[in-house]
């Protein structure tokens, strides 16, 4: 079997519940940023909170693979939303005021031994062309409607 591309091993399925009771199924991709190297779980804001739906989980399930030829295989972490009453996430903004963008930092600690991986650099893939015009392929990424590798 052909090992998994790394661009697999980046995006991730979600799964967001309150007291454990499942709510949601989501797309996110792993960002390594800041200057210690941290790694970021990126996705849109409206997962981990949307008033206007009444969407409030207290935590979020990630599913990482654990064989590199074999998507099928995966282990799962369940990361808190919130630590002592406060957002574990931060919220994008930009010059208009609050973007569908959130971050939530990945501690080590918090995740499987068995998972493997890849972070997408802070500055962007290298691959990618300085400017992407208007007709040109693109592939995304992502688990709709919940469908997974299986």
């Amino acid at each position: 079997m052909k090992p998994i591309d790394p661009l697999l091993l980046a995006v991730v399925r979600l799964s967001t519940s309150q007291d454990r009771r499942p709510l949601t199924r989501a797309t996110g991709f792993l960002l390594r940023g800041g200057e210690a190297e941290s790694v970021f779980l990126v996705t849109c804001r409206h997962v981990f909170i949307d008033p206007l739906t009444g969407h409030y989980p207290d935590r979020v399930q990630i599913d990482l693979h654990t064989d590199a030829s074999n998507l099928a295989a995966t282990t799962s972490a369940v990361l808190p939303l919130y630590v002592q009453g406060t957002a574990a996430w931060r919220q994008g903004r930009d010059a208009a005021g609050e973007v569908d963008v959130a971050t939530l930092k990945l501690h080590a600690e918090q995740m499987p031994q068995a998972a493997l991986w890849h972070v997408f650099p802070a500055e962007g893939p290298s691959e990618l062309p300085p400017e992407v015009g208007l007709g040109t392929p693109v592939l995304i990424v992502g688990f709709p409607m919940g469908f997974h590798d299986e």
